[in-house]
């Protein structure tokens, strides 16, 4: 940075906490982290329209008249901050890419250079079945944005044919590592004598894979006694928790798998500290790069994990964890099985996700691949095409 240039002006919009998922934890963190470095002037817009998980991704009337509110008011703060750069994340469901589409279009009546971020995966498989007019439009929207951001290099294809490659840049996610250093240092040793704790945390959707989890606990407890499943997240409705209940029952888990509901703060991170493994079977859908599976690389936790979006980027098969096919509760039970056998296994891989996060994972190293597809943005000049 030139001494005596003028900031950079940034106008980030989107979603902010409550509720807690991905996105909005996301938002929070970069107008914070923007923020707070230096060659930046930000300002920020809340577009949260879900008042619980479970509206996330659905339509209602209630959020169509949120968006003509939010629109109003980021044009109004827009004109009056003229920012060079705007900031929005783009979400893949139609109706929400329409939504925050209008963010691009924003930005290009100001002056200013649009910077989008995918956080979901499957972005081609979703686009393809998108109306024609809405495929025509998603291409121009995407082609009038300084750049694209992607939370993997796994996730760069499925723009292919769709937006101009040359602007797609890669930022992984992160998570602040303070909190698991010390939930690390709080915790106990572990004994020889201690359980096995297999650790599920997110939302308890069921494409996050925990159905899979509990098959794999009736399966694992056939040749280990010591396997302890523990779920920590919040159920989606009542029905789902009935139908999870009525599994334990039926086949005698009741000893074995133990459902904690939502862990947040510094209990969560003690949570992470005290397990042995961490799973997460997921085929969600919008699944990019979990943020869940970042935490256990953080807490020094082998992870196994699923073949899907950028998963296989995030966990080296036999390096930090395993990866299975997806709904193969068979395999997941082997890997868990294998590791529970293995406490030197359950060591070695422990300690290479711990140096799979400090390497990629981190928040100083998030921000700085931010604050640069930022600062790139607001150097181009002339019109984009």
């Amino acid at each position: 940075m030139n001494a005596g240039r003028a900031p950079t002006r940034v106008l980030i919009v989107g979603p902010l906490p409550p509720p807690h998922y991905g996105g909005s934890i996301f938002t929070a963190a970069l107008i914070e982290g923007v923020s707070q470095r230096a060659g930046f002037e930000t300002r920020a817009l809340d577009t949260q329209g879900n008042r619980a998980l479970a509206e996330v991704g659905l339509a209602s009337w209630r959020k169509g008249v949120a968006v003509a509110r939010q629109s109003l008011a980021a044009l109004r703060l827009a004109l009056e901050f003229r920012p060079r750069v705007l900031y929005s994340p783009i979400p893949i469901a139609l109706g929400s890419f329409l939504r925050y589409s209008l963010f691009v279009l924003l930005a290009r009546l100001v002056g200013a250079r649009s910077v989008v971020q995918f956080h979901d995966g499957q972005f081609d498989v979703v686009f393809a079945g998108y109306p024609r007019w809405a495929r025509a439009y998603a291409r121009f929207v995407l082609g009038q944005t300084a750049a694209i951001v992607v939370l993997g290099e796994r996730l760069v294809s499925m723009l292919d044919g769709i937006a101009p490659r040359g602007r797609v840049r890669v930022v992984r996610g992160s998570r602040d590592d303070g909190p698991f250093q010390a939930a690390r240092e709080r915790a106990a040793p572990r004994r020889s004598s201690d359980p096995v704790r297999v650790l599920f945390l997110s939302h308890l959707f069921r494409d996050k894979g925990y159905l899979d989890v509990l098959r794999a606990a009736a399966i694992a407890r056939r040749s280990r006694q010591d396997l302890r499943f523990q779920f920590a997240g919040d159920w989606p409705s009542d029905e789902e928790a009935r139908a999870a209940a009525r599994f334990v029952r039926e086949n005698d888990l009741g000893g074995v798998v133990e459902f904690l509901g939502s862990v947040t703060g510094p209990k969560k991170y003690d949570l992470l500290a005290s397990a042995s493994i961490f799973v997460l079977p997921t085929f969600y859908r919008f699944e990019a790069q979990p943020s869940a599976v970042i935490e256990a690389l953080a807490a020094g936790l082998p992870v196994v994990t699923t073949d899907w979006a950028g998963l296989p980027e995030m966990v080296e098969d036999g390096d930090c964890g395993f990866v299975v096919p997806v709904a193969d509760p068979s395999a997941l039970a082997d890997r868990i099985v294998r590791l529970a056998a293995e406490p030197a296994l359950r060591e070695r891989m422990g300690r290479r996700a711990r140096e799979r996060f400090l390497a990629l994972f981190t928040r100083e190293r998030w921000l700085d691949g931010m604050c640069a597809v930022l600062q790139e943005a607001a150097g181009l000049e002339g019109p984009l095409r």
